[in-house]
């Protein structure tokens, strides 16, 4: 992987929520227009039959390589022979960069026609469409012309359609540099260093004139990547450089993510957040990332995150709760690490009572003498069951988010075949106490 140089590109766009014909809010383009993450993009075709062969696979059974040639020019070539395309199949993306260069090369007067398909579930042999699916990606449109459909390049194909004029076209045989930004449900296109499309995804809109496909709310949060072709004869598109890059934790990618439930009224899909809570979860991070630039400790920075997440409500497991646990774990200096595997953990019977309690030994069934300061963490607790008696909740150590105990301090030590012995207090209002335990070790805390 070599590290990418991003383009200088406009900033401070409006975009439509929707359809293009829908009214319009402001929103913080520049957040999928200009992430400052150092994403690593992986070149996936250079130009020679490894890198194809390597990375992609045919979605139909068109002759061919899924209906593309490799003439030998560095390039790979779509050809007429029926809908077809490729796909990425080594690997599904959710926050991701895809950037390629592409050029209309139809040999007649009609202008050629192809797509970048994100965020698609696996093709089976046949299955190019979305047609009668539960759920599917989007098409990001690649066809310079309006003769033959009026969706131009750049257009979310079917949800927020350019004009001629919006997608900046250019000559039939001119090399364009073309780039889809993809966050939560964020998606920004790029040509030839401007943005042309910005598109935020709300739940519930329709496929205009295709009611069998899904609408937005079955458009999937991640899925694989590919290439579409139409396959007339003047539907010869060819594609060189494609590089492709997940979009690691940022501070912008929280923002983004910030950003697109105020926007839309409604998180649904990414993690239920209030707007009273939005604006918490916004002070909390504005903290977190001025602490980062001051260079105070990674524990406190993680701190700051780990109660956005808390004043958030989102479950960790959500799109929005992973985009703080993902940040948070950036700053992990001091933190403990896992030692399950070095550890034998026998829990007691449960207790009676309003307040069932439970004894758990800790036993080192390592080599060598473990050193605390030890903590237990507990995961996969039901809602409405908690460790009345937890030190503290864990910030970004796997499992995070969740509570633990501390059952040795920093200066003791666990010896070879030697346990420790730890109550944990319960608190239920009804559900059965089921857990998974993990052992953390020091330095400092969870």
């Amino acid at each position: 992987m070599s590290r990418a140089t991003r383009e200088m590109v406009p900033r401070g766009l409006v975009f439509a929520v929707g359809t293009a014909m829908a009214a319009t809010v402001a929103f913080a383009a520049s957040v999928n227009a200009s992430l400052l993450d150092d994403t690593e993009y992986e070149t996936v075709f250079d130009g020679t039959e490894a890198s194809f062969d390597e990375n992609w696979k045919a979605i139909t059974p068109a002759s061919g390589r899924g209906g593309f040639l490799l003439p030998g020019d560095g390039t790979m070539r779509s050809f007429s022979g029926g809908l077809g395309g490729l796909w990425l199949y080594m690997d599904q993306y959710g926050d991701f960069s895809i950037k390629l260069e592409w050029r209309d090369d139809s040999p007649v007067a009609l202008r050629g026609n192809s797509g970048v398909l994100v965020r698609f579930p696996q093709p089976s042999v046949g299955l190019l469409s979305c047609l009668n699916q539960p759920t599917c990606g989007y098409e990001i449109q690649v066809n310079d012309s309006p003769d033959r459909d009026p969706k131009m390049t750049g257009s979310v194909y079917g949800f927020q359609d350019l004009s001629v004029e919006a997608a900046q076209v250019t000559p039939k045989g001119t090399w364009n540099t073309y780039e889809v930004r993809v966050i939560g449900e964020h998606y920004t296109v790029i040509r030839n260093g401007v943005i042309i499309n910005d598109y935020l995804s709300r739940p519930g809109l329709t496929f205009s004139g295709r009611p069998t496909d899904p609408g937005s709310s079955g458009r999937k949060l991640s899925g694989y990547v590919g290439l579409q072709f139409h396959g007339d004869s003047n539907d010869v598109v060819s594609y060189r450089n494609v590089q492709i890059g997940e979009v690691g934790p940022s501070f912008e990618v929280v923002r983004s993510y910030i950003d697109q439930a105020r926007a839309l009224g409604t998180v649904s899909t990414l993690g239920t957040v209030s707007s009273e809570a939005l604006t918490e979860v916004a002070k909390h991070v504005d903290q977190a990332e001025k602490l980062s630039v001051e260079g105070a400790a990674d524990q406190a920075v993680r701190a700051e995150l780990v109660n956005a997440l808390q004043v958030s409500g989102a479950a960790p497991s959500s799109r929005f709760g992973q985009a703080l646990v993902g940040l948070s774990a950036i700053f992990n200096s001091g933190l403990p690490t896992d030692i399950s595997s070095l550890i034998r953990i026998k829990a007691g019977l449960l207790g009676g009572g309003a307040s069932p309690s439970q004894f758990v030994a800790i036993a080192n069934v390592s080599p060598t003498s473990i050193d605390g300061p030890l903590y237990l963490a507990v995961d996969g607790l039901a809602p409405g069951v908690t460790l009345a008696n937890a030190s503290g909740i864990v910030g970004n150590v796997p499992p995070a988010v969740v509570p633990y105990i501390k059952v040795l301090d920093a200066g003791q030590s666990l010896g070879v075949n030697k346990s420790t012995l730890t109550q944990l207090r319960w608190s239920t209002s009804g559900p059965a106490i089921s857990y998974s335990a993990r052992v953390l070790a020091g330095p400092g805390a969870p």
